[in-house]
């Protein structure tokens, strides 16, 4: 994960930075904001707009992985 500040200043509470990730399938981009900053002890940040196309993916890919499992297992 790569990331980078969307304005100049120190990291704070309501200060908003983006981040990309990339897995082998896709890259995506997400914008986030501080939501919590007690430093060396509690960072938190709410993830913008690309938390639902997220959960979709997961929604498709976990039924997929547990049924890849399932079938390794039961070839024994």
């Amino acid at each position: 994960m790569a990331y980078w500040w969307d304005e100049a200043g120190p990291a704070e509470v309501g200060k908003w930075f983006s981040g990309r990730n990339v897995t082998p399938e896709r890259t995506w981009e997400a914008r986030s904001q501080i939501t919590v900053a007690d430093r060396g002890r509690e960072p938190a940040w709410a993830v913008g707009a690309q938390i639902a196309d997220r959960t979709a993916a997961a929604h498709r890919g976990i039924p997929v992985t547990l049924a890849a499992i399932k079938n390794v297992a039961e070839r024994g």
